[in-house]
């Protein structure tokens, strides 16, 4: 089953909708979910890490995949058929989040049990064969059909649940097979704009995100190099509201458009296609004066520190924009294995998945704050802290190891100075 699980994960790197389903037994065990196969041989409770699946494992999978959607249903919410050998009592399921673009359906709530029912399927499955094949029902009304059907059936004591972070349309039709409405559910390259110099504007939605790392400064060591003592800063994970969408520039601001309103060039690499560096933060302050005065009015500035993240990760939870692969980062970013030890003109490797070109890699880049620590719980429309003697910068450059490009990672920096690894893009209001 585990074999399986991988060639799954890698078929769905070709694109296209992820669907695992799974019914039978599945267990709790510290906090961890594990599906039983057939044929496990589990006696006791250190047994279930070597014959059982972790249910994390899909979830992993489908999100390093960086496919555009993912369905995953589990009907394995069942009593612990070995819970006298367990020293843990948990009943059902653990909770887990909905990796970015997907659905996460149980059979019933977290920590509750299902019914198998009187027939071949549970209560649960047959209810979800019943209205997968309603033509023209979409996935999030297919769900609550199914739960009204359960609650009934079950006299209110199983409450089928869900987790869910689409941002588009999905339908079931056993008459056409899976169909995806036109409008995809996270590849949106619609709304653009282009100003006097060329530059282009993607818009990005109003909405909420994780920001910061998931995982421990040691980890990020060991998984993506560098030191821990680089990835300290980037906890602890908040929740972000941004409650106003803006427009952010496709790439990063290039030479070509730095002399077009400067008319000079302080690059190091030279050429017009090639991002502007040896820029500091006052410098791209009086960049951005000097363009709102051409083009009228004040709708240019560097995107704040939460601004950039969320732009960034278009979505995504994983540590790179496309997922958690070190291996396939020279796919979306110049980094310090695939350079030659210089920048490179923008917009030439994958953009993320709102069309942001170079968001990891080329060049650092500046954002608007102050340097400082993260906040301990939820804020809305964050811009750091009053005052400070560090602005922040982002993204990591070609001369960076894969730790030091992931989304999370931050630095401060002096305001005044002009690395040959740094420059910005950017945010017009909306």
């Amino acid at each position: 089953m585990k074999q399986a699980i991988r060639r799954f994960g890698k078929q769905l790197r070709k694109g296209g909708v992820g669907l695992f389903y799974f019914a039978g037994h599945g267990i709790q065990v510290k906090g961890s979910n594990y599906l039983i196969p057939i044929g496990a041989e589990i006696e006791t409770e250190p047994d279930v890490e070597y014959e059982a699946v972790d249910a994390g494992r899909v979830l992993a999978q489908m999100e390093d995949a960086g496919n555009s959607l993912n369905v995953i249903i589990l009907d394995a919410c069942r009593d612990n058929p070995f819970g006298r050998s367990f020293r843990t009592g948990n009943r059902g399921l653990a909770k887990m989040d909905a990796p970015t673009g997907s659905i996460l359906s149980y059979a019933t709530a977290p920590g509750s049990v299902a019914s198998d029912g009187p027939g071949r399927n549970g209560l649960y499955t047959s209810a979800l064969l019943k209205h997968m094949s309603t033509p023209g029902l979409e996935i999030g009304k297919l769900f609550r059909q199914v739960r009204i059907d359960v609650l009934s059936s079950s006299g209110e004591k199983q409450v089928p649940w869900e987790a869910s972070s689409l941002t588009g349309d999905f339908y079931f039709n056993t008459q056409r097979g899976i169909a995806v409405a036109s409008k995809q559910p996270v590849t949106r390259h619609s709304k653009k704009i282009t100003n006097s110099l060329g530059m282009e504007f993607v818009y990005i939605p109003p909405g909420t995100f994780m920001m910061g790392s998931a995982i421990s400064p040691s980890a990020v060591e060991k998984r993506y190099g560098g030191k821990a003592i680089w990835y300290k800063d980037e906890h602890p994970q908040h929740r972000v509201a941004l409650t106003n969408g803006f427009y952010m520039q496709a790439t990063e601001v290039t030479q070509g458009q730095w002399k077009a309103v400067m008319g000079s060039n302080p690059s190091r690499f030279k050429g017009n296609d090639l991002p502007v560096e040896r820029v500091s933060w006052v410098n791209a302050q009086e960049f951005i004066r000097k363009l709102n005065q051409r083009e009228g009015g004040d709708k240019y500035r560097l995107p704040t520190e939460a601004e950039w993240e969320y732009a960034c990760r278009a979505g995504s939870t994983a540590p790179f924009y496309f997922g958690s692969d070190k291996s396939r980062l020279g796919e979306y970013a110049w980094y310090w294995n695939n350079s030659g030890q210089k920048t490179h003109a923008t917009a030439q490797k994958k953009p993320n998945a709102w069309g942001l070109y170079d968001m990891q890699g080329n060049v650092y880049e500046w954002c608007q704050d102050w340097y400082g620590d993260y906040p301990s719980g939820s804020v809305t429309d964050h811009k750091g802290p009053s005052g400070g003697s560090n602005r922040v910068k982002r993204g990591g450059s070609w001369l960076n190891l894969p730790g030091l490009v992931r989304s999370a990672n931050r630095f401060g920096y002096d305001p005044a100075l002009r690395p040959v690894s740094l420059g910005f893009r950017l945010l017009r209001a909306n």
